[in-house]
């Protein structure tokens, strides 16, 4: 009688333990996925909460990931992080690409006959300049981005570029020159524009629709020397349309983006540890290449293996190389490539055709197929039964 008491004591305390890890294990998992508290659409450079203390540590985080930083400005000087310069009506002096020292690039930057339509704004790591028929655009990342477009039909708009001392511009193929100096690379590219140097003065005139692009060769940042300037590249001539950034500190989060040709909407949807979902929206059907970064908390301490990337719930093909995915303009399949620095990861995505679609990047968590709730809960019964069987053939064969 006593081995047979026994046996339904083991049982009851089997059934309770099953029973607590069917109901514990799926608890945690859905509890490592919650939401992480994210700006609301637009809100770029403070955090969801307003608060200025976490604000600061993010974008902390976000410059020593080398990712971007929020600008600052007193009366008409703009400071940040990765750039720094001054401004007038139309002009901007002393254009400096700072990053580990600072480098002056530009002693002017002058568009002609500039006529202010607004005053300079700027939106965390963006300064704007907004004129009749043009816009200038600086961005505070370790690219150090200048853009200047016109936006009028039937104008011309003509740019004087003033080199600092020691810089050299050499053509390099159409519409592309290599500036080098004082140990800063870098490019200068037009599109619709026509570029002559005389002296130290470069005299751009661009037509509608046309743009001069400036932009330097990141120090640091993610992936190799080869990677940064194959993203500069692509920055350049036109292959990636947008770049978002996220940085996650303590669960609040910065977001910054960059629209380098505007044609590409992104927003973040939602943002859980270990997942991020972005919204992305244009307008022109043709294929294009996003960027989004996140910092190493945003995604759960992973490296580039352990994360995939979905487009509308559906997982994407991995590339071979960050040049694949920068090159498949005309594939009809999405493919990713997913870079990496000490501090964060970068997902190069190729989104084949256009209207509005969801990009989703996760961490894959270390044992997929065994933190399912379903899985766990069917693999906790059949072991319970097989041990309950065991017990009650035991106590069988003792009573007889």
């Amino acid at each position: 009688m006593r081995t047979g008491y026994g046996s339904k004591k083991i049982i009851i305390v089997l059934i309770t333990a099953a029973l607590l890890a069917m109901v514990l294990v799926p608890a945690a998992v859905a509890e490592s996925d919650g939401p992480i508290s994210a700006p609301a659409h637009g809100e770029t450079g403070e955090t969801a909460d307003g608060s200025p203390k976490m604000a600061s540590c993010c974008q902390m985080k976000a410059e020593n990931a080398y990712m971007f930083g929020v600008f600052s400005m007193e009366e008409t000087t703009v400071d940040g992080r990765f750039l720094e310069f001054g401004y007038t009506e139309g002009a901007l002096y002393d254009y400096t690409v700072t990053g580990e020292s600072g480098v002056l690039v530009f002693e002017s930057v002058e568009i002609q006959d500039f006529q202010s339509i607004s005053e300079p704004k700027m939106d965390g790591a963006v300064f704007t300049m907004d004129g009749d028929g043009v816009r200038l655009m600086a961005h505070n990342n370790p690219t150090g981005m200048l853009q200047i477009t016109s936006v009028k039909e039937n104008v011309s708009v003509k740019v004087m570029l003033e080199l600092a001392e020691g810089m050299v511009l050499v053509k390099s193929t159409n519409g592309t020159y290599e500036l080098a100096g004082s140990g800063m690379n870098g490019l200068i590219r037009t599109g619709g524009a026509d570029l002559s140097v005389i002296g130290s003065t470069v005299e751009i005139e661009i037509g509608y629709a046309g743009h001069m692009m400036f932009s330097a060769m990141p120090q640091k940042g993610y992936g190799s020397y080869e990677y940064r300037r194959s993203y500069m590249m692509a920055l350049m001539n036109g292959s990636i349309d947008t770049e978002l950034n996220v940085v996650t500190s303590n669960g609040m989060s910065l977001t910054q983006k960059f629209e380098y040709q505007g044609k590409v909407q992104m927003q973040v949807r939602s943002l859980n540890k270990n997942k991020i979902c972005v919204m992305v929206e244009s307008h022109e059907h043709k294929g294009k290449v996003v960027s989004i970064g996140v910092d190493r908390e945003t995604m759960g301490y992973a490296h580039r293996d352990q994360v995939r990337v979905k487009i509308d719930g559906k997982e994407l093909k991995r590339g071979g190389s960050a040049d694949e995915v920068l090159e498949c303009s005309s594939e009809t399949e999405g493919l990713y490539w997913v870079e990496e620095s000490p501090d964060g990861l970068q997902a190069l995505v190729y989104v084949p055709h256009f209207s509005e679609h969801e990009i989703v990047i996760e961490k894959i968590p270390a044992d997929e197929g065994l933190t399912n709730p379903i899985i766990i809960g069917l693999i906790c019964t059949a072991v319970l039964a097989l041990i309950i069987t065991h017990v009650l053939v035991v106590d069988l064969k003792n009573r007889k």
